[in-house]
């Protein structure tokens, strides 16, 4: 069976919010560095030490990535999301826990 990208990189996806349009909004944490990123993401770069949170926008299929980032510090912290919601205008909100100095150094 052939591993999805969260699997293969250890990356525990904890919540998922679905758009009008199909479009799948996933949050968790990593602590690599080959997460997958898009052009404009907030913070491309996987941050020092502990783990960092994403999010990524899948397309209603679940076939394309249209958005993914990394919501990490400089710090050797965690940062973990926990909970995502999606609202009308496509706009996502995560919730979890940070452990930082300050927020999205990438």
């Amino acid at each position: 069976m052939k591993k999805n990208i969260y699997e293969s990189l250890a990356c525990p996806v904890m919540a998922i919010a679905v758009d009008s349009e199909g479009n799948a909004y996933v949050t968790g944490r990593t602590n690599s560095g080959s997460f997958p990123t898009t052009p404009g993401a907030i913070d491309a770069t996987f941050n020092v030490g502990g783990t960092d949170a994403f999010v990524t926008k899948l397309n209603a299929t679940g076939s394309a990535l249209i958005y993914s980032t990394f919501l990490g510090s400089n710090s050797s912290g965690t940062e973990e999301g926990l909970g995502i919601a999606v609202n009308a205008a496509g706009n996502a909100v995560v919730t979890g826990p940070v452990v930082a100095t300050s927020l999205l150094a990438g």
